[in-house]
């Protein structure tokens, strides 16, 4: 069993209400962490079973009475250290090669929820596929690991929250100027140096257009590969360690009245940012999943612009948008990493 003083962990465990370990940090500001939150949120509203959480959650910024409700999971006092386990159900999250990390093992079922890119899979990948169900996040993933011989794969598209995402009116931040939005974490596969190179053809002959970015991303080394495209200059860093943005754009040429950079959103405040753009533009290289950020902004109503390929490819086909199809061949970054 679980090595806990919580007693109401405790009692709902005598109750024989079930158990769901979930052993990634839930966090506000990216797409696990979103999913996470989601996840036990709706475990904790239909209280059917009780989540168990073994990561130190991060920032979660969320209503109060979806505070109140993420009161109901539980919190193991003493969580065991990586080399102990537990007996219970625990879902994990892994993504390219079936690499993951595992806070605490289990000897109970084991889940995984997948998102990858790289459809490279290296012969340690068979070994690393412990679990007794794989999640995908997308057709494309689960039939690229169909077609490797992984045959313990489900389709499980994540959604987004009608409740926090949906059409409203504008509140007019940005008077007349028309707005085109671009979102998700600032790396070469999603695409933003070909927003900008987009944005600037189209803001020659349209003055009052404004580009508006969500590009936070906390991991500077991903960030960099940026650096692989052709059609921008490198990423500046600040003292911080952190990714200049606004010194980015400006550095290919935009005017700073042209965009406006907004550094860390929290999931739930991102619908007062999507309300405001006339056009969202994700000519995202490569996705694993659906693309979150997306079809958040197709929730909020915002008409949207999708690249075609890998795991868009469900919004495509599933969802009013303008899909992207002129699309070319796109170098390998090295020798151990490609995408079909």
């Amino acid at each position: 069993m679980i090595s806990t003083h919580d007693s109401r962990l405790e009692a709902d465990t005598a109750q024989s209400v079930p158990l769901l370990g979930i052993n990634w940090m839930l966090d506000s500001g990216y797409g696990a962490g979103v999913l996470g939150i989601n996840i036990v949120l709706e475990l904790c509203r239909t209280r059917s079973i009780r989540p168990v959480l073994f990561s130190k959650p991060g920032r979660i910024v969320v209503d109060p009475l979806s505070a109140r409700l993420l009161e109901w999971a539980a919190t193991p006092t003493n969580i065991p250290d990586g080399n102990a386990s537990v007996r219970i159900p625990m879902v994990y999250t892994t993504g390219d090669d079936f690499v993951h990390e595992m806070h605490v093992k289990t000897e109970g079922p084991k889940f995984a929820i997948m998102a990858f890119e790289n459809t490279r899979f290296s012969d340690a990948s068979r070994s690393r596929n412990i679990f007794d169900r794989v999640f995908t996040e997308s057709s494309w993933n689960a039939d690229i690991l169909r077609d490797r011989g992984f045959m313990n794969v489900v389709n499980w598209t994540q959604g987004v929250d009608t409740s926090v995402f949906h059409p409203a009116p504008k509140r007019g931040v940005f008077g007349e100027r028309f707005v085109i939005y671009s979102g998700g974490k600032l790396e070469y596969r999603k695409g933003q140096d070909l927003v900008v190179t987009a944005f600037k053809k189209f803001a020659e002959t349209h003055s009052n257009a404004l580009l508006v970015v969500t590009w936070y991303n906390p991991w500077i080394e991903h960030a960099r590969t940026i650096n692989y495209s052709p059609h921008t200059s490198p990423l500046p860093v600040d003292a911080a360690g952190k990714a200049d943005v606004a010194q980015w754009l400006a550095n290919q040429g935009l005017a700073r009245n042209q965009f406006v950079v907004i550094d860390y959103v929290p999931n739930a405040m991102t619908p007062s940012v999507l309300r405001e753009c006339d056009v969202a533009l994700f000519p995202n290289r490569a996705e694993g999943g659906t693309n979150l950020v997306a079809m958040e902004a197709l929730a909020c109503g915002v008409p949207s612009i999708l690249a075609a390929n890998t795991g868009q490819l469900d919004l495509v086909g599933d969802v009013p948008c303008f899909p992207l199809r002129e699309q070319a061949p796109i170098p390998s970054l090295s020798d151990n990493y490609d995408t079909e």
